[in-house]
């Protein structure tokens, strides 16, 4: 399977950094990489008014941009101060600190926008943080964590990501979290031999997707630490969003899906019931059956009330998974079956033809 997990090797952690870097739009980065390459030390004022139009929403940018001319007029020298002493900062924490109170960086947490200054001063020592690349992270720690307790291949980054704890659900950027975030940045740039540009631009489109697209992967060979390395098949061909092809279903003998292919099914058999009887799906049956894959991906059930229950890890779905997953559904508080089970049965049932996984439920 090729997504990211506790058998991936750092070929497959280079190969996702690679993939979904390569998704990135690398022509917004023009213009405060210019800054980037060419600034004295410090920033100005247009400057940051670049790198605020970079980074900032629509919504926030007219006032943002207002509010920083306004604070260069009333102090003249400090924002270049500010960030020349940044620069010169010891410390990734002495560094944020500098920049702390300008505009956009006046509150805690600061440093989703203050980060983009300093990954501006000095790329090579910095990058960005923010929600998007939290997810990332906080997904490839789920991902790992079989490793904490034995010399897996990314072992060392487990280790690393074993402290990032971010605000779930959304994990918005917090100063808390810079520190531990640059190290785990910085050690899977080490890890791939690719720069933190290069980092933050996959864990900024992935927003969590371990999936991942290579010639040279060694992700379905399912032994680590072997040496053999296997090229992956075509990402499958999933159709248009309310396509439907059925594959036949037997509880002796269920069709294997990966990730992918299991979510293309539940969206195409939501798709077709909320086009065919507008409301009579309900808004949850998206989730509930996002959680049965979510569940053999990282290997446990969690309840609504934080209860946590071990399932069997897998990277094929199959429909023989569902009552070890109801099993411990039902030890995370959850009753009612029927909720569960329709979502997961009708992604299957909708599901493509999945190439990655066909014949490999018994794995």
């Amino acid at each position: 399977m090729p997504f990211l997990n506790h058998r991936s090797t750092e070929v497959d952690l280079t190969c996702w950094i690679d993939y979904w870097s390569g998704k990135y739009p690398h022509a917004t980065d023009g213009r405060v990489l210019a800054i980037a390459a060419g600034h004295q030390g410090f920033l100005t004022a247009q400057d940051v008014v670049v790198i605020f139009e970079w980074k900032l929403e629509p919504r926030y940018r007219a006032k943002a941009v207002a509010a920083i001319a306004a604070f260069d007029a009333a102090n003249p020298g400090e924002l270049r101060r500010r960030t020349s002493s940044a620069l010169a900062a010891k410390t990734d924490i002495e560094a944020l600190s500098f920049l702390r109170g300008l505009p956009q960086m006046a509150t805690i947490p600061s440093v989703a926008v203050a980060s983009c200054l300093l990954m501006v001063l000095d790329r090579n020592r910095w990058t960005v943080i923010d929600r998007m690349a939290n997810t990332a992270l906080v997904a490839l720690k789920e991902a790992l964590s079989p490793l904490e307790t034995r010399a897996g291949r990314l072992r060392d980054l487990y280790l690393a990501l074993h402290n990032f704890n971010p605000d779930a659900p959304n994990y918005l950027a917090r100063d808390l979290d810079w520190g531990v975030y640059l190290i785990i940045c910085r050690e899977i740039a080490r890890i791939t031999q690719r720069d933190l540009r290069t980092i933050d631009r996959a864990l900024y489109m992935s927003r969590g997707d371990l999936y991942f697209e290579c010639e040279n992967s060694g992700a379905q060979n399912g032994h680590e630490g072997e040496e053999a390395i296997v090229k992956t098949g075509p990402k499958p061909n999933a159709g248009s969003p309310g396509t439907v092809v059925r594959v036949p279903i037997s509880t002796s003998d269920s069709p294997c899906l990966c990730y992918r292919c299991f979510l293309e099914g539940l969206e195409n058999w939501i798709t077709e019931e909320r086009g065919g009887f507008k409301k009579s799906t309900r808004d949850t049956n998206r989730s509930d059956g996002t959680s049965f894959q979510l569940a053999y991906e990282n290997g446990f059930v969690r309840g609504s009330k934080g209860r946590v229950c071990n399932v069997t890890r897998k990277e094929c779905l199959s429909l023989d998974l569902f009552p070890e997953f109801w099993a411990a559904r039902v030890a995370t508080g959850a009753k009612d079956e029927k909720s569960y089970s329709r979502p997961v049965e009708e992604a299957f049932k909708h599901a493509p033809f999945c190439p990655h996984c066909e014949g490999r439920c018994g794995d």
